[in-house]
Order: C-alpha cells, then structure tokens, then sequence
C-alpha cells in the first residue's frame, strides 16, 4: 500500500467514525517514501482533515518548531542539514517547554527503509 493510499484509508476510518460519533479523537501523521513516488507527509486532523506537508510539528512542540521549520526547511536537504534542524529544535523544546523531555529518537524513513539513527539527549 502507497502512503498517499494508507493516508487515504486512515482518513476516511477517522471520518467514518466520527459520523457515528464514536468519541475517537485523533491526529495522526502518516510518512513514507514509495520506490514509485517521491517521500510524502500528511497529517490527519481531528476533523478528518488530511494535508500534504514538506514537514510538520503536532503538539505543544508545534509552538516552538514551526517557525524553526519555515525559516530552515528547503527542498532536497541534506540528511546533515536535516538533522541541524531537528536538533535544533529539540534544543529550544528542552529550553522553553515545561513539560521537558529527557530525550528525543531521530528516525529516518527513506528509500531503504525505516532505521533509528541516534538518540539526543537533554544537556
């Protein structure tokens, strides 16, 4: 199944039960990279709202790492400059949210697959 596909049927699952007002709320991201199509990202709102992304913060964190998203992001980065972004990220979640976390786990999904790369932690 395509990522465009499984976004698809997650989404009209979500829609399905909220007409029967089954009391499921839930915000879902979906990503994947297709050996046909390029890597995609969408996020599913509560509403059963599907949108394409090139990247996306849900949460608390979404206050902190969406202006760093908007003024860093640019197509085709490399997996370095990814990786800038994302920790710098994580470096102002750790220093301005209250509900701080010890770590963070950096997963990359791309072509070859799904793999942990590292693990940040606090300090």
């Amino acid at each position: 199944m395509s990522t465009k596909t499984l976004s698809h049927f997650a989404r009209n699952r979500l829609v399905r039960n909220l007409s029967r007002k089954a009391g499921t709320v839930i915000s879902l991201l979906v990503a994947g990279c297709d050996p046909i199509e390029e890597p995609r990202l969408y996020h599913i709102d509560a509403q059963g709202a599907e949108h394409k992304l090139n990247f996306c913060s849900i949460g608390m964190s979404n206050v902190v790492c969406a202006s760093i998203f908007r003024m860093m992001w640019r197509p085709n980065l490399t997996y370095s400059e990814a990786l800038a972004i994302l920790k710098r990220c994580i470096a102002e979640i750790q220093k301005r949210m209250a509900l701080n976390l010890v770590s963070f786990d950096i997963i990359l999904i791309d072509k070859d697959g799904i793999a942990k790369k590292e693990t940040v932690k606090k300090g």
